[in-house]
């Protein structure tokens, strides 16, 4: 991998968004780099920082009684059925 490449994938990379593929030749990478590292030791501050730049929401008791609820249901299910799109709709 190339520092270019490093570049592009980097930010996938520190959310670690990238393939098992990608991570092995990013990290292969990493270890001879020491501007790709310092890069990501950059980004990792950022994206600890990302947390805390929205509004924290509270969501509805009621939806959180649905997600329980619809959560409970899969786990007795015998049968794969995924219902949390429908109990999570709002309408």
């Amino acid at each position: 991998m190339t520092c270019e490449e490093f570049e592009e994938l980097s930010g996938a990379y520190v959310l670690e968004a990238v393939t098992p593929t990608e991570r092995e030749a990013a990290q292969a990478h990493l270890s001879e780099c020491a501007a790709c590292t310092h890069r990501l030791q950059e980004l990792r501050v950022v994206v600890n920082l990302l947390p805390y730049s929205v509004q924290q929401v509270n969501p509805a008791k009621s939806l959180k009684v649905r997600l329980f609820e619809a959560i409970r249901m899969e786990s007795t299910s015998t049968h794969c059925h995924c219902m949390l799109p429908s109990v999570l709709s709002l309408g």
